[in-house]
């Protein structure tokens, strides 16, 4: 699979996305029951971080209707997620798709690296309790 997800932190408050550059709408698809198992395991708010900083263009013939069901965010455990390293020509349409599919894109938040990614879920959390 060219998507791998692990905990970002000890205290798993953070799940991990790397994406590799070769990654298709069905890694994605794949991750996200993986993702569930993950949010159900930690019984609290969860942020991601995806990070898609080697993988500089989207998938050819993404299936912009099937996004809908990956990209709406919709477990209760869900909190932010933070998307690491996205040229603007992929964010452009990474938001186009959202809106046309009806994903959360008031839960995304766009970065260049890690740390920033880190310190805009510690904001996020700091605005939020």
């Amino acid at each position: 699979m060219a998507i791998h997800i692990s905990w970002h932190d000890q205290a798993k408050t953070i799940i991990h996305l790397d994406f590799e550059p070769d990654w298709t709408f069905e890694d994605l698809r794949g991750i996200d029951l993986d993702t569930d198992v993950l949010l159900d395991e930690a019984g609290q708010k969860v942020c991601m971080i995806a990070d898609l900083s080697r993988a500089r263009v989207m998938p050819r013939n993404l299936p912009i209707t099937q996004m809908r069901e990956v990209l709406d965010f919709a477990h209760p455990n869900t909190d932010i997620i933070v998307v690491v390293g996205m040229g603007p020509m992929v964010r452009m349409m990474l938001e186009t798709i959202l809106r046309v599919a009806g994903g959360a894109k008031d839960r995304l938040r766009f970065v260049m690296t890690i740390a920033d990614a880190e310190a805009a879920i510690a904001a996020h959390r700091s605005e939020n309790n």
